[in-house]
């Protein structure tokens, strides 16, 4: 009698297996994922396809259990887009601590919400949220989501502890396929496997995996975990960004991408070219003319961040800057460049990587790793960095945050450390 209520009540545990209603039980967390840990990913997958050089598409699926109440921020889904971006299908499911299903997302689950930033006056950024009202500890959600993108600037890079703190990994396995004749460039990690790859109907794959990773406890002023942490970043060779072509195979083809997006962009009107010339009457000392004219700009201009599509990108022409009294990094260092070039100074707009805890530039592997931009001016002795943003930084004064920043003879992306 016992052996048969044994062999039933095993039968029965299969069964819910079989039939799904038991998937991802937290009590088959490997002890030692479990320590420290408030939240365990317990399987992420990414696909990412390079259709063309001008777009892409991103598939992920996750599961991941939360194990207190400090783990909750997991158990939300949020998906970035903007202009240049569409999210679609997206899909959620809840499990109790046994793994059995709860509940499947609704639409009415799924918010659609701003995600203008506290720098920015405006951008086209939103953020898609799927989020679970529930907190009966440990929990399991699992999310998946597909997005096409067309900013080609950047392919995905992959960073399975990324900086999430106090969250271990069970299983991370990425993918990117590209055309072949597009190829991938792509560096590897702080000890990640070496890619698998393989190559059908004109398309190369690319794959890694991670398994059992323990928490990576954040430590103070320890780096990010991006740099030391496994992972991998990928880039194309060549790209399209709303109908701006470029590569990116070399530092000196993406700083050529700038001068593309920046083409015609440096012409003032008449009056601020007579101003200038007025202004630097009788000044022979070339740092004193720069100095002079960086001031001007001071007062001329506010500092005010609109970024919508390829404008994340591109500056505002200079005669609207001149006009309107404002711009973002891009804007304000074009038009500072245009007033440099009309008093016959040369300058270089230089993109950087600026601000509290960012990771190194990976100097060997070029491709879009800034956020920032400022201008640079070379004299015979040195240098003149100027931060065309600020109304009261002192002349070539940059700021308190630290910079990433390259000679500017090499043009326009800076690539070594201050």
């Amino acid at each position: 009698m016992k052996k048969f209520v044994y062999s039933a009540f095993f039968w029965l545990f299969c069964s819910s297996f079989i039939l799904g209603q038991v998937k991802w039980p937290a009590a088959a967390i490997p002890e030692n994922l479990r320590e420290n840990a408030h939240a365990v990913m317990r399987k992420s997958e990414t696909f990412y396809t390079v259709r063309n050089s001008g777009e892409g598409q991103r598939k992920v699926h996750y599961i991941v259990t939360i194990l207190d109440q400090q783990g909750i921020e997991y158990s939300t889904l949020t998906v970035r887009y903007d202009k240049l971006s569409k999210v679609t299908n997206i899909e959620g499911t809840l499990y109790n601590t046994l793994g059995e299903k709860i509940k499947t997302l609704k639409k009415s689950d799924i918010s659609d919400q701003s995600g203008i930033s506290n720098t920015n006056l405006f951008d086209d950024v939103r953020y898609k949220v799927g989020q679970f009202n529930y907190a009966s500890f440990p929990f399991t959600v699992e999310f998946s989501y597909e997005e096409t993108d067309r900013n080609m600037l950047s392919y995905e890079s992959w960073y399975p502890h990324f900086d999430s703190e106090n969250l271990a990994v069970e299983q991370d396995f990425f993918k990117i396929s590209v055309p072949a004749s597009l190829d991938l460039r792509y560096k590897e990690l702080n000890g990640i496997g070496a890619a698998v790859t393989e190559e059908n109907n004109g398309i190369k794959s690319y794959s890694w995996m991670v398994k059992n990773l323990p928490v990576l406890e954040k430590e103070p002023y320890a780096p990010r975990k991006i740099k030391y942490g496994p992972g991998v970043i990928t880039a194309p060779n060549e790209f399209e960004v709303e109908g701006y072509q470029g590569k990116m195979s070399s530092w000196k083809d993406l700083g050529e991408f700038d001068n593309v997006l920046c083409k015609n962009r440096d012409i003032l009107p008449e009056e601020t070219i007579a101003e200038v010339k007025q202004l630097t009457s009788g000044i022979t000392d070339p740092v004193q003319k720069v100095k002079k004219l960086y001031e001007y700009m001071q007062n001329k201009t506010r500092y005010i961040s609109i970024q919508l599509g390829i404008g994340g990108w591109q500056p505002f022409e200079a005669k609207y800057v001149a006009e309107k009294g404002y711009g973002d990094c891009k804007a304000l260092s074009n038009f500072m460049k245009s007033i440099l070039k009309s008093a016959n100074i040369e300058s270089y707009y230089t993109s950087i990587q600026a601000g509290d805890d960012k990771a190194d530039i990976l100097t060997d592997f070029p491709s879009q790793q800034f956020n920032h931009v400022i201008l640079c001016v070379p004299m015979k002795q040195d240098s003149i960095w100027l931060e065309c943003t600020s109304q009261t930084n002192p002349f070539g004064y940059l700021s308190d945050l630290p910079v990433t920043v390259m000679p500017c003879s090499l043009h326009l992306r800076v690539v070594n450390w201050l």
